[in-house]
């Protein structure tokens, strides 16, 4: 394999030397320099060319047959290409695209590559699946927030179309407390667990180089209750032990108490914890539950998400430690901050509607 061919070249030095530089193709290039190399003395063998060229010596033998039969036309013919396409027309693509619209996603490259295989009857390679996707597309893996069997499909799109109704329906119903507060304020409060267990979260290296990081499995935590104003932008955070009934109502009376003079609409989710009776609130509070099962809607889970970033691949000796990293971390949440994580626009809509 690695020999000196028996091909008697018929072209000159000169002559090959001319023709490379009326090469417009890479691979025709290739072609004329493996003879003007033979020719010109600068290589023997098949292994030699090989080496300068980059091409494997198989790749090097097919040249020369070619040669051999047909001479220097019948190694430069541009021959036909069989095989799976490498590109996709502009309706593959965006059928595809229209696809990759839908929030369930594909699981994986390669389900996109059997979904254009089996569904739309299109056979190509892999790889160029992926250049059309993650390439044209700019469509790549994410991890996807968990959503719960229980969540009725419906429910998000109705909770933020009816809110400023809802509000609008508990304001009237407590019309002897707004004539009191004259200001009323709307809140959105959640709970978050905090923990010596590690928090995990994805980190950036080079392609082929597994990125690492210091864990420990400790499981002492404390709960982090907190409630943020989204007109406004201001927060309050309280740290409890449990999350239950008991530590809720305490929670809503500190509350209570850092805004004394104002009628608060306070949206929590549907916790047993949070079902107080009216004679267990504060005067100056009225709950909102939004619908079971949909986190999506509450813009605290955004402020969790936020500071566990700040606590990410941390390492606590004790839960001491802990408090006073999140304390350091809550402190630098301003007003701008907690507005730009939770200012989202369907709920200033509804509150604009409300006139609040």
């Amino acid at each position: 394999m690695s020999g000196r061919p028996h091909i008697k070249i018929t072209e000159s030095v000169e002559n090959l030397r001319e023709i490379l530089k009326q090469q417009k193709r890479i691979l025709g290039y290739n072609k004329v320099q493996m003879l003007y190399l033979f020719q010109s003395k600068q290589v023997e063998t098949v292994r030699e060319v090989s080496a300068v060229l980059g091409k494997s010596e198989a790749k090097i033998h097919r040249w020369l047959s070619q040669y051999k039969k047909g001479g220097l036309e019948n190694l430069l013919k541009n021959r036909q290409v069989f095989g799976r396409p490498k590109k996709f027309s502009v309706e593959i693509a965006a059928t595809l695209q229209q696809e990759l619209r839908d929030p369930e996603g594909f699981q994986s490259y390669k389900e996109v590559h059997l979904w254009l295989w089996l569904i739309k009857g299109i056979a190509s390679s892999y790889q160029a699946v992926y250049s059309l996707v993650r390439g044209e597309l700019k469509s790549k893996l994410k991890i996807p927030r968990p959503r719960s069997i229980s969540q009725k499909s419906t429910a998000i799109n109705e909770f933020k179309n009816n809110l400023h109704q809802q509000i609008k329906a508990l304001l009237h119903k407590a019309l002897h407390q707004v004539n009191k507060y004259k200001q009323v304020t709307y809140w959105c409060s959640d709970e978050t667990r905090l923990g010596l267990h590690t928090i995990c979260r994805r980190k950036l290296t080079l392609s082929g180089v597994k990125p690492l990081g210091k864990h420990q499995w400790k499981f002492e935590c404390f709960w982090l209750y907190g409630a943020v104003s989204i007109p406004t932008g201001k927060s309050f955070f309280w740290e409890f032990s449990h999350l239950d009934k008991v530590c809720f109502e305490a929670y809503l009376q500190l509350f209570s108490r850092q805004y004394p003079h104002e009628l608060h609409i306070i949206q929590v989710d549907n916790a047993p914890a949070h079902n107080l009776s009216s004679s267990e609130l504060p005067d100056n509070i009225i709950l909102l539950f939004q619908p079971p099962a949909c986190p999506e809607v509450n813009p605290t889970e955004r402020v969790w998400e936020y500071l566990k970033d700040f606590l990410a691949w941390s390492v606590f000796s004790n839960l001491d430690e802990l408090r006073i990293r999140v304390q350091e971390i809550l402190v630098s949440f301003t007003a701008r901050v907690i507005g730009f994580l939770t200012g989202w626009s369907w709920i200033l809509h509804s509150l604009s509607l409300s006139h609040l």
